[in-house]
């Protein structure tokens, strides 16, 4: 049990510190243990309450705040947009299919576009069927899970492809 809760502490305190940026808020078991550090019953509490969770992305939030939204709010989204486009390749769909194996930021693991010149022209070329469901499915559905608009190629604007691809 005590490894449990370690675990539920120690795992989002690692995705946090491995996506880098600020200080990741402290997590608290919410299993019923113990916390390992005792507490003085005679201390005065917070009259800070606790911020409310996510309803949108910010870049701005907390790292600990990203992750909870990304595991409350997008995973579930982005794994149900996957896996109805292929439920055998993406029967695993989880943090480590766009994040890597150590989850890093998914501009450094997944695959690099080249959008300058012919690129796009190349990729449609090269994988017309992937790169319409990206544009058509993923972008736009990527979008909505985060409470962001859909890219706009005529204002430059919104969540595109270097929402979570390096792009040259």
């Amino acid at each position: 049990m005590r490894i449990f809760a370690f675990l539920t502490i120690a795992i989002p305190t690692v995705v946090a510190i491995a996506c880098g940026g600020g200080t990741p808020t402290p997590v608290t078991p919410t299993d019923g243990v113990s916390s390992a550090v005792p507490t003085d019953s005679a201390a005065p509490s917070s009259s800070v309450a606790p911020a409310a969770p996510m309803t949108k992305w910010s870049d701005d939030a907390p790292m600990a705040d990203q992750a909870a939204f990304m595991k409350s709010t997008i995973l579930p989204h982005m794994s149900k947009t996957f896996q109805d486009h292929d439920a055998k390749k993406y029967a695993d769909f989880s943090c480590k299919t766009c994040h890597g194996p150590n989850r890093e930021n998914p501009h450094k693991f997944l695959p690099k576009l080249k959008m300058s010149g012919d690129g796009v022209k190349k990729l449609m070329a090269e994988k017309p069927e992937v790169f319409k469901w990206m544009h058509e499915t993923v972008e736009p559905e990527m979008a909505k899970s985060m409470g962001a608009q859909p890219y706009d190629m005529t204002t430059n604007t919104g969540f595109g492809c270097k929402g979570c691809h390096a792009v040259e």
